[in-house]
């Protein structure tokens, strides 16, 4: 079968991250990167031109910026237009071609998350925030972008190079769930059970008084205890969920179950002997001290008896670059970290797995990054949505990563179904999304 050639003006390790990125991970294709224009010219077979101007009519020609050959990190000028029914930027002024804009150069700036490097103003835990973002002003935060537009170069391809062999990706689901506090009002510290319960008190919380004692009394399970129904729930449906959890030293910001209790330690055991894979929540504490990110990631190994290389930011504290940095050097290989708190959506326009590119040090590195669509805690609380509303905003972004046959990552939390925590609801509307996200149509 015929490999695309692609012809670049200058060999840099931001080309060969994004062409990678393009035809290794998102539409896998064989390929090879050529910097001589002689080469390229003497080449039969498919041909991609990305530089200044066209070569041949036997070619597909995208017109090159100057971002992928930059050394420095910059403000770029965004300007949004509308191409093939599609938002983008870096547009140039080349007519008669198929794509008029800077095609990878895009898709580096939006996969790197190029402008989280620039100065921005955070949100009240550092974070940046979703309204910040190039997305949610070019009005694209609901779409995987880059693979929208490398669908629509793949598509192109196709049509001028018949033969041109392309292995097809395949839609998948993708559950996890953030095991912050397994317990509600059991294994719990003494003295903390006896604050919670006069507060409830004095702030006339009857229905958590009621659940309180009768937890206590065995008379019902624990509201947060929701992982007998969980694991009956992935039966039905044949899932593999990733579980994350948070083994921190106690904290305000870090209240979970201390991994020392027995029963903290079976759980985690017990989910993992399901054929769940898990990973460590690394606290919020981490962020001013990341030793406690190898100290915690240790705990964990220690229960399941094996090494652990997976993650997920407690609060999505994420700060480039230094928080994949530390990650990096702590052993983590997969981060589940890319989404945004305060809104649902594709934070880096992309929906499956890909490795992570470190702008600071120009280099790919062997962290790979699998970014999620929604988040329980955002529908909810964030965007102050109903249950059923937000039923239809993730079938909606479901839509979009089945488009692209991309993934669907959900983050959900085991302490999202109690009523009488506000969750009044949400096990129905939970229930309908895994319906709606493993349905695939014939």
């Amino acid at each position: 079968m015929p490999k695309l050639v692609v012809y670049c003006l200058e060999d840099c390790p931001r080309i060969r991250y994004t062409f990678n990125l393009m035809f290794g991970f998102l539409v896998p294709i064989s390929y090879e990167l050529v910097f001589s224009s002689e080469e390229y010219l003497a080449r039969t077979g498919p041909k991609l031109n990305y530089s200044s101007s066209q070569y041949t009519d036997n070619e597909i020609f995208i017109p090159s910026g100057t971002i992928l050959f930059e050394r420095n990190i910059q403000r770029q000028p965004i300007e949004f237009f509308t191409s093939l029914g599609l938002r983008a930027f870096f547009r140039k002024p080349t007519k008669n071609i198929d794509f008029p804009f800077d095609l990878p150069g895009l898709v580096f700036f939006l996969a790197t998350r190029y402008e989280e490097y620039l100065p921005f103003t955070a949100d009240q835990w550092g974070r940046f925030s979703s309204k910040n973002a190039v997305a949610t002003q070019g009005d694209f935060l609901h779409q995987p972008l880059i693979e929208c537009w490398v669908q629509r170069l793949l598509l192109r391809l196709k049509e001028q190079f018949p033969d041109l062999e392309v292995n097809e990706q395949n839609y998948r689901f993708e559950p996890t769930y953030d095991i912050d506090i397994a317990w509600a009002y059991l294994h719990r510290p003494l003295l903390l059970q006896a604050a919670s319960t006069a507060k409830d008190l004095i702030l006339q919380r009857w229905s958590s008084l009621r659940a309180r004692w009768r937890t206590w009394t065995k008379r019902q399970i624990d509201p947060f205890f929701t992982f007998d129904y969980l694991t009956n729930l992935h039966q039905r449906f044949g899932l593999k969920p990733h579980f994350f959890f948070l083994l921190a030293d106690r904290h305000r910001n870090d209240p979970n179950i201390s991994h020392q209790i027995p029963a903290m330690r079976r759980l985690v055991q017990q989910l993992a002997a399901q054929g769940n894979p898990c990973g460590i929540h690394p606290s919020f504490a981490s962020n001013q001290l990341p030793a406690k990110i190898v100290e915690e990631k240790n705990r964990l190994a220690e229960i399941l008896e094996k090494p652990v290389n997976t993650s997920r930011q407690h609060f999505l504290k994420l700060s480039f670059p230094i928080t994949y940095q530390r990650l990096i050097a702590a052993g983590i290989q997969h981060d589940y970290s890319m989404g945004y708190a305060d809104s649902v959506g594709f934070r880096a326009s992309i929906s499956r797995a890909y490795p992570w590119y470190d702008l600071q040090n120009e280099e790919t590195t062997t962290l790979m990054i699998h970014p999620f669509i929604a988040m329980d805690v955002t529908l909810k609380q964030y965007l102050k949505l109903q249950p059923q509303a937000a039923i239809e905003v993730v079938r909606q972004l479901i839509e979009a990563a089945k488009a692209v046959q991309g993934v669907a990552g959900l983050l959900w939390h085991n302490s999202s179904f109690a009523p009488h925590e506000g969750w009044e609801g949400w096990q129905n509307a939970y229930e309908a999304i895994i319906a709606d996200a493993v349905e695939t149509k014939e």
